[in-house]
């Protein structure tokens, strides 16, 4: 499901990622419904937001990018970093306030792969 918004650079909603649009002429902003039911986390990326102060586990990972009533995500597009990165914030059952990077690995299937989390 698409949800297009006339002449706003913002696109307003809550269990949505938005995504730029360069050729439309009406729209700035498209949001559009983006699956996660899948989060890859390398043993690497695991040892790194462990190591964080306060540290971030795998499990409040999964439980904020799993659950779309706990989070709101928004693309971000850095070619620098790697080209389009969605960035994941929410809460964890806990009350603990998260932010993610996730790399698509697959969309269309939900399938992602961690970059960075930490708690703020």
């Amino acid at each position: 499901m698409l949800w297009f918004y006339r002449g706003s650079s913002r696109a307003i909603s809550l269990r949505a990622a938005t995504v730029p649009v360069v050729n439309l002429r009406l729209c700035e902003t498209v949001a559009v419904a983006v699956p996660i039911y899948h989060v890859a986390i390398s043993r690497r990326i695991n040892e790194k937001i462990n190591a964080k102060q306060p540290g971030v586990t795998a499990r409040e990972v999964r439980e904020v990018c799993y659950e779309p009533k706990r989070h709101n995500a928004r693309w971000r597009h850095d070619p620098e970093h790697g080209g389009w990165r969605l960035f994941v914030t929410g809460r964890t059952a806990g009350g603990r306030l998260l932010r993610t990077i996730l790399y698509p690995v697959d969309v269309d299937q939900g399938k992602w792969r961690l970059k960075t989390a930490n708690a703020g």
